[in-house]
């Protein structure tokens, strides 16, 4: 009997986020759409294609996927290997196990689905490695970014010799253009510097480490290849975010996330490994510590 690859996705799940993943045959994704708490999962969750919902593929990378809908209604969503987006509405739980049917045995009638725009619709259906490293090349695309105000603060400088020499030439002495250029430049390296400087910092902290964290899920998993533990969202206390609060900053956006956890356990994390702490944990309380010089050590 034919087996085909199936998952769940709960509320507060990310586009790509799913539970559960395995082949089942078409009797068993029956069960498991109708065993699916469809209204405590649904209950104040938007409709859409990234919801509550179980998501079935074919070999040929076809995609059904089973969510809610408004009034107690279900939505069909299908994605095709073309990357061709359908949707159909149906009235009850039957009516998607016949949808579950069909699809299994390729019979499934696509004039009854409209056909819609979905902006990077394989996101909603394909399943998303939540694992984040910090890469060399990080580095020296951070480095990279600062090229351009230095090349400028030099061009400037070669400008006021030359514009300098044109004046002194003229026998005016005008000697104040040099160092004004210059201090700017060498108040621009001294700032930069510091900035690449803390960059560095946490990218050698970071460089071995990666994390496995979501949206949804309670689990996440830190530490390098050799030493990583599994923690736990609902054991969290607070998470202090260490950071310079100045917008204009170069050090703006490199932050320190420090993991208070019940048992006393502390866990720092760099910004440059996990991207929107907030949004990975959700129901955890924030606190934003302002730092000039946020460190990681």
């Amino acid at each position: 009997m034919s087996k085909f690859l199936s998952k769940l996705q709960y509320k507060h799940y990310e586009a790509g986020e799913f539970a559960d993943e395995q082949e089942r045959t078409e009797e068993e994704i029956v069960k498991l759409v109708k065993d699916f708490p469809w209204v405590e999962q649904c209950s104040g969750t938007p409709v859409g294609p990234t919801s509550p919902s179980v998501t079935i593929e074919n070999s040929l990378g076809v995609y059904l996927k089973i969510a809610h809908s408004y009034g107690g209604k279900f939505i069909l969503y299908l994605f095709d290997e073309r990357e061709t987006f359908y949707k159909k509405i149906v009235l009850t739980l039957d009516d998607c196990c016949t949808a579950v049917h069909e699809f299994c045995t390729d019979t499934i009638d696509l004039s009854t689905f409209h056909h819609e725009s979905l902006f990077q619709g394989k996101r909603h259906f394909e399943t998303k490695d939540f694992t984040f490293h910090v890469t060399r090349g990080m580095l020296f695309s951070i480095i990279l970014s600062f090229f351009p105000a230095v090349v400028l603060l030099a061009l400037l400088i070669l400008m006021a010799f030359n514009f300098t020499g044109m004046i002194n030439g003229g026998g005016k002495g005008m000697y104040f253009l040099l160092p004004v250029v210059l201090g700017a430049f060498l108040f621009s390296s001294y700032v930069s510097g510091r900035a690449l400087s803390l960059y560095y910092n946490h990218f050698n902290y970071s460089l071995f480490q990666f994390i496995t964290i979501s949206k949804g899920k309670n689990e996440f998993v830190f530490g390098t290849e050799e030493h990583h533990e599994v923690y736990l969202k609902d054991e969290l206390t607070l998470v202090k975010i260490y950071r310079n609060p100045q917008t204009r900053s170069p050090m703006y956006g490199i932050e320190v996330y420090e993991l208070l956890f019940k048992n006393g356990n502390t866990v720092k994390i760099s910004s440059l490994l996990l991207k929107q702490a907030a949004s990975r944990f959700p129901t955890v309380q924030f606190v934003w510590v302002n730092s000039s010089y946020p460190k990681i050590y």
